[in-house]
């Protein structure tokens, strides 16, 4: 569940311009039924903007982790280049205050959007996000308009039990 979001908000939370500037293009998702009984993902056309609906079937507790990688398509090209990928312990993240780095600015810009939890362990129910868009104050810099990818999926890593949750990415264009 929170790898899906942090997914989208890598994209949303990305670019360090106005909203209008970025437009979310598509989505795809998949999800494994022994942990989500529902994962949705809807794009609002004017305004631009996310919807996500996700329903835990089992809670998110310890030992659950993210894998994000974010793409860019170089002009006249079909294929995503990686720029970077991240991996991390999601409760971790969400629940230490000390940490301030690029994925907790980003899981800060989902809470804004949704009913997300902000501590873990996470109960199983219905989660999600509306209308998400576009943070001036949590992107890189360094980031140039162009096609985005941003894949991700979200795994428990236990040595009983290591299964993918959800898997999903997001396209979005960036114009100037």
């Amino acid at each position: 569940m929170f790898n899906q979001f942090l997914v989208i908000l890598c994209i949303s939370s990305y670019f360090k311009v106005i909203s209008s500037d970025v437009k979310f293009i598509a989505t795809t998702r998949q999800f494994n039924p022994k942990f989500v009984s529902n994962f949705t993902t809807s794009i609002e056309k004017e305004p631009n903007g996310l919807n996500v609906d996700i329903t835990l079937i089992q809670p998110i507790i310890i030992d659950f982790y993210a894998f994000v990688d974010v793409q860019i398509r170089l002009r006249d090209s079909k294929i995503y280049q990686s720029l970077f990928t991240e991996e991390f312990d999601v409760c971790e993240l969400v629940n230490n205050v000390l940490i301030n780095n690029l994925m907790k600015r980003w899981y800060r810009n989902l809470v804004k959007y949704g009913n997300f939890m902000e501590n873990c362990p996470v109960p199983e129910g219905y989660y999600y996000l509306r209308g998400l868009v576009v943070e001036h104050s949590s992107l890189a810099m360094y980031l140039r308009p162009g096609d985005y990818r941003i894949s991700g999926h979200g795994y428990f890593k236990r040595a009983d039990l290591n299964e993918t949750v959800v898997k999903a990415t997001l396209d979005v264009k960036w114009s100037k």
